[in-house]
């Protein structure tokens, strides 16, 4: 029952982290894995003797985390706690959520407006502030992980048809690595260049420090005014 939700997340990583050229590239996805602590999972190439991480690498990784999610909410209507993991450290949600803190608050990543320095005190811990600049940092990290949630939808609506191909070869084969994974690759990026890389889209600030996507038209939803009769006279 569980197995089609588990193939929809792992593909939905798996197709995202394709179209995010800063993120590495995927070398192995799998729903039935010999390994009991991890029985599905999307492996990636990482590079070796790394020091740091750029921006947009960690907006890509971001992006790549809700892939999961997101693909689970565009096939099935729904969403599952496996992008929670119940609360576990290293769920995507988790991290995610992590990366982004970490975004603002430590690596002066963000676009705050305040002076570039850390949010952090020695222990790790977020320093005393004022309400403020609390609640500044807290629409920051909102908006940047609702940023990284609409790309990884956008990249999956727009490709849904792949998405469901992925899935279903995964379903049937559990395992997709090695060659491949690299054909599958190289056909997304040759017939969808300009999609490898793309922005997602925008989104705005709501009220509080939440954050919403701004519709593609912001006039869209609003009803056109028509302007008054004129009155005949008499």
């Amino acid at each position: 029952k569980d197995l089609p939700v588990v193939a929809t997340h792992e593909a939905g990583h798996f197709l995202v982290s394709i179209f995010c050229p800063h993120h590495a590239p995927p070398e192995k996805v799998t729903i039935q894995s010999d390994m009991p602590w991890a029985p599905f999972f999307t492996q990636f190439k990482h590079e070796k003797k790394r020091i740091g991480m750029s921006r947009n690498e960690m907006h890509d990784i971001l992006a790549v985390l809700y892939g999961g999610i997101e693909a689970e909410r565009l096939l099935t209507e729904d969403v599952s706690t496996g992008a929670s993991g119940m609360g576990h450290p290293g769920s995507d949600l988790f991290r995610a959520t992590d990366i982004a803190e970490m975004i603002v608050e430590v690596c002066g990543m963000s676009n705050l407006a305040a002076p570039l320095r850390s949010f952090r005190d020695e222990k790790g811990h977020r320093a005393v502030l004022s309400g403020s600049m609390a609640e500044a940092i807290d629409r920051q990290v909102n908006t940047i992980i609702v940023e990284a949630q609409a790309r990884a939808a956008g990249i999956l609506a727009k490709h849904k048809a792949d998405l469901i191909a992925i899935r279903d070869e995964l379903m049937e084969k559990k395992t997709i690595e090695g060659d491949r994974t690299k054909e599958i690759i190289e056909d997304l990026r040759a017939r969808f260049p300009k999609d490898v890389g793309a922005p997602g889209p925008e989104v705005k600030l709501a009220a509080g420090a939440g954050t919403t996507t701004a519709p593609a038209d912001d006039k869209a939803d609003k009803p056109e005014k028509k302007p008054a009769a004129k009155k005949k006279d008499d």
